[in-house]
């Protein structure tokens, strides 16, 4: 749990960071459009890669006990993460009642959107949307309704919903 909290922080982080960073273009016609600019970059490898730099201050500033502490470690940890979020993973989502049910997350494409299928639903939340991601410890204090334990990530949206999920 404590590694999903740091990962899609990261995530949220860099989108937000790419937001910020990202150039207004000129309206293009060719085939190429908003992206453009990021292929004029050379040191552009992916689009979401991640600075070892950025690990060490997500290390220092959140306050989750991730299984590594080393930034390189964190760093290759993350691509793994982003790489099977790509494909899909099963997690268990905690109802209003402390209930369990199963669904499918993902990451699309752009990493810029979270998507959970459950039940024939699909739903997909902006990584934007997200105002936190809150460990066990943090999300306790919001008064969620049911028992949160070790094993528990809570993502906060701007909606005010707060999704939990369970590994």
């Amino acid at each position: 749990a404590d590694d999903f909290t740091l990962f899609i922080r990261l995530i949220c982080a860099m989108q937000r960071k790419g937001r910020q960073q990202m150039p207004q273009a000129p309206p293009s016609s060719g085939k190429l459009g908003k992206l453009a600019p990021l292929l004029d970059d050379d040191d552009a490898r992916s689009v979401c890669s991640v600075q070892t730099g950025i690990c060490q201050q997500a290390l220092n500033s959140t306050p989750v006990a991730s299984v590594q502490n080393d930034p390189k470690d964190v760093k290759k940890m993350f691509k793994m993460f982003t790489e099977t979020m790509r494909r899909g993973r099963d997690f268990y989502v905690m109802k209003g009642d402390g209930t369990l049910h199963d669904v499918e997350c993902k990451l699309k494409r752009g990493h810029d959107e979270f998507l959970m299928i459950f039940e024939g639903q699909h739903r997909d939340i902006p990584l934007k949307d997200i105002v936190h991601i809150r460990t066990c410890h943090e999300a306790r204090k919001l008064g969620l309704g049911f028992a949160v334990d070790e094993r528990c990530a809570t993502v906060e949206l701007q909606s005010g919903e707060c999704i939990t999920f369970k590994f």
